[in-house]
């Protein structure tokens, strides 16, 4: 988020049923955690948004980090 911004994580226990299987019409039941992420960001282009679960996907420039914001080691 280059013009700021709030980033919020969420963690809560959920259940998968029979119906949330019928619904979706994929899972299998039982006990999960989930972990729901969020931002106020402007979002990301279609191009960006068919491509970002890649891996190495980036949309940094080549040389300025891995994408995610993390700041990596580096080699002295």
């Amino acid at each position: 988020m280059p013009q700021g911004g709030s980033l919020t994580l969420e963690t809560c226990h959920t259940v998968i049923d029979d119906a949330f299987i019928r619904k979706h019409g994929y899972g299998k039941a039982g006990d999960y955690a989930m972990i729901a992420l969020s931002d106020t960001g402007t979002g990301m282009d279609e191009k960006t948004r068919m491509r970002i679960f890649e891996p190495f996907f980036t949309t940094k420039e080549l040389g300025r980090g891995p994408g995610s914001g993390s700041r990596w080691p580096t080699a002295s």
